[in-house]
Parts: structure tokens; C-alpha cells; sequence
């Protein structure tokens, strides 16, 4: 069983430099934290969190503080993708959650994530 708590109304803003232009313009993205959820899965504290960029209220994103990696994979499986709906991205969020700890199960590693 995975037992989530969740924050709500927090704010982060992501600056990103532009790897394709010449010069080092900054593209800022600001998101909006919607919910953050905190799970304990075999002894690892991940944090969980659904996002939408401000602005694009048709976006939604979620992302882990860590991934999980099957025994038999070289690269960790990444959480995330967009999704147009909050619901379809809950729905994802939870699933990964319950892939995370089915691989663990198993034997699986973890893999620290993109946030903290």
C-alpha cells in the first residue's frame, strides 16, 4: 500500500537556457504546483507532484524525485509526459506510482529523479 499526503499552492519557476540559438537567451516557464503527494515505497521517499505551466491551462504535467529502473533495463524509466487533463494526469501519476513499486517487488533499482 502506498500512502500519499498532498501540498497544495505551491509555485516554481523553471528557467532553461536555449541550446539551439547562438546566444544564451533564457526561456522562463513558470508552473504552478496543483498537488504534491509523498509515498514510501520499499524504505524511498518519493515525491510526487502534478504541474501546469502558467498561462496554458490545458497542460498538465506530473513528475517524481525518483525513477525506477528494472533489473533488466539499462536507463531509468522517467516519470512524466503532458497530459490535457488533470484527471488523465492523476490517473498517470498513480500508475507510475504502482509500476515504482511493482519493479521494486521484483528487484528493480531506483534512480534519483529530476527535482528534489
Amino acid at each position: 500500500m502506498i500512502d500519499l499526503v498532498y501540498q497544495p499552492d505551491l509555485f516554481e519557476i523553471r528557467v532553461a537556457f536555449d541550446r539551439l540559438s547562438k546566444n544564451t537567451a533564457m526561456k522562463t516557464e513558470i508552473f504552478i504546483v496543483l498537488k504534491e503527494y509523498y509515498a514510501l515505497i520499499h524504505g524511498h521517499e518519493v515525491k510526487a507532484r502534478l504541474v501546469s505551466p502558467i498561462g496554458k491551462e490545458d497542460v498538465f504535467i506530473f513528475e517524481t524525485s525518483l525513477y525506477y529502473k528494472d533489473k533488466n533495463q539499462k536507463t531509468a524509466h522517467e516519470s512524466g509526459g503532458r497530459f490535457n487533463s488533470y484527471q488523465n494526469a492523476e490517473r498517470h501519476l498513480f500508475q507510475y506510482l504502482d509500476e515504482f513499486q511493482t519493479i521494486l517487488d521484483v528487484g528493480g533499482a531506483v534512480v534519483p529523479g529530476k527535482y528534489t
